[in-house]
């Protein structure tokens, strides 16, 4: 007897599940890890199941930071909401349906939870703490960066780091005196105060040239397409130096492919 009512409940859960299930494959659904979360900061927001805002799962540690106004959110965060914004919503599965939180900023992190970090100054800092940014997402990583300029402690380290490869590429180019422990902060001074003083128009148009292609030379597919292997620092600006004294060279002009040439040439030699 008891076997069967057993029975009979568990037939019946599964009825039950199976219909909840077909209910909700029809309509916005939050997903079950975010709805707690979702009810206290995200009322009003709701994420279509079977889509990309699925993977919100796995940003809901961050959910609450969406609404709360972060120290490096753009004047225009309380903004409206943009029709392009909310299309890209609605792509990824996304729907606001509350009326106050339909603001730019907010639809802006929740885009960006969906879009790769573009490298630039918050993956460097980042990655200077020893965090992966290969496949962290833009609002994430705003987010980390936020918090760490934040901490007083991490705020210092990130000031005393020592001078990049950019700047030390700088200091060699133009034979400028640097000490072994130079720190970021004291490189920037010199290289601002040096090409203040003494650097010409033309050098100064030239000099962003000449380090993205210092850059890029990390890459090997980069490196693949112009034939070459891995400069060291001194090689790379004697061939820099040689293009820019040679016929090849054009003021305006900074010919990426005839720096190769010149880093393929024993001793760097001109060849006519």
């Amino acid at each position: 007897m008891e076997t069967t009512i057993l029975l009979a409940i568990f037939v019946g859960l599964v009825v039950i599940m199976a219909a909840w299930r077909e209910y909700t494959d029809r309509r916005y659904v939050i997903p079950a890890q975010l709805r707690p979360i979702l009810r206290k900061y995200w009322k009003g927001v709701k994420a279509t199941k079977g889509t990309a805002a699925q993977s919100l799962i796995e940003h809901s540690d961050i959910a609450a930071s969406i609404l709360r106004i972060q120290p490096n959110d753009p004047s225009w965060h309380s903004d409206p909401i943009t029709e392009p914004q909310e299309r890209r919503l609605k792509e990824l599965g996304i729907k606001i349906t509350d009326k106050s939180l339909k603001y730019k900023g907010i639809a802006s992190k929740l885009i960006g939870m969906f879009s790769e970090c573009e490298p630039g100054t918050i993956t460097e800092y980042l990655e200077f703490f020893g965090i992966d940014t290969s496949e962290i997402s833009e609002t994430r990583a705003k987010l980390k960066h936020s918090e760490l300029s934040g901490n007083p402690d991490s705020q210092m380290m990130w000031d005393d780091r020592p001078a990049d490869r950019a700047q030390l590429l700088y200091l060699d180019f133009y034979g400028l005196t640097k000490s072994n422990k130079l720190k970021y902060l004291e490189a920037e001074q010199i290289i601002t105060e040096h090409s203040d003083n003494q650097l010409t128009e033309e050098q100064l148009d030239t000099w962003p040239d000449i380090e993205t292609m210092w850059s890029e030379l990390e890459d090997p597919d980069y490196r693949n397409s112009l034939g070459i292997k891995q400069p060291k620092q001194r090689e790379y600006i004697e061939a820099v130096n040689y293009y820019l004294k040679s016929p090849h060279h054009r003021p305006g002009q900074f010919d990426e492919e005839k720096v190769a040439y010149f880093l393929t040439l024993k001793n760097h030699a001109l060849k006519q």
